[in-house]
């Protein structure tokens, strides 16, 4: 069994807690106009490429990365063609800042960055009741409340549309499904929105 905080051989209490840093993200775009953001978005995804090139094309770059973020890196992602979970994050952000508008593009987001580090931390160290695989009625539970919690203050979407955005999101992060949880919430809680508010 590994060591409380700990799954996979990755450090849990690290990623997540470096999940929570990409509230920053959200924050920015908020307080920003998107003739700022986007192209920020759009710097910060190509270096993403860059690094994840380095990564997985030379010796020293793939041992560099490991030594500063292996801690925190799950299995799969320490395998070289491997793309890491933040890269996809940077995608998805890249995608919703130039496809959306800034509530939808915040909110969906603020359910990945919080939410899901939320849902994470407290199923790995409270949940006892099983859902689908590995994921947990608290763990779910936690993510529901979070995300109803943290998109409070974005007053441009509805709020019965943000309870069942939501509860869409925290669905999304529960089911086993084979997609990578940086590109299929952000990325699936933006199109709801965008149909919900078409």
């Amino acid at each position: 069994m590994p060591p409380q905080g700990q799954d996979d051989g990755y450090d849990i209490v690290a990623r997540k807690g470096l999940h929570f840093l990409s509230f920053l993200i959200p924050v920015f775009i908020y307080l920003t106009p998107p003739a700022v953001y986007q192209p920020v978005t759009l710097l910060l995804f190509l270096i993403a490429v860059g690094v994840e090139t380095l990564r997985n094309t030379t010796d020293w770059g793939h041992a560099l990365f490991q030594r500063l973020f292996g801690s925190m890196l799950k299995g799969a992602e320490r395998q070289r063609r491997r793309i890491t979970g933040a890269t996809y994050l940077l995608f998805s952000t890249f995608l919703l800042a130039h496809l959306f508008i800034k509530p939808i593009v915040v909110v969906s987001l603020l359910f990945l960055s919080v939410g899901d580090a939320v849902a994470g931390v407290v199923g790995r160290r409270w949940g006892r009741h099983k859902l689908i695989g590995n994921k947990t009625l608290e763990g779910s539970l936690a993510m529901l409340l979070s995300c109803w919690l943290i998109v409070w203050f974005v007053k441009e979407i509805p709020i019965a549309v943000k309870i069942i955005a939501g509860l869409g999101a925290t669905v999304l992060e529960a089911l086993e499904i084979p997609v990578d949880d940086n590109l299929l919430i952000p990325l699936g809680t933006g199109l709801f929105l965008w149909i919900w508010m078409h």
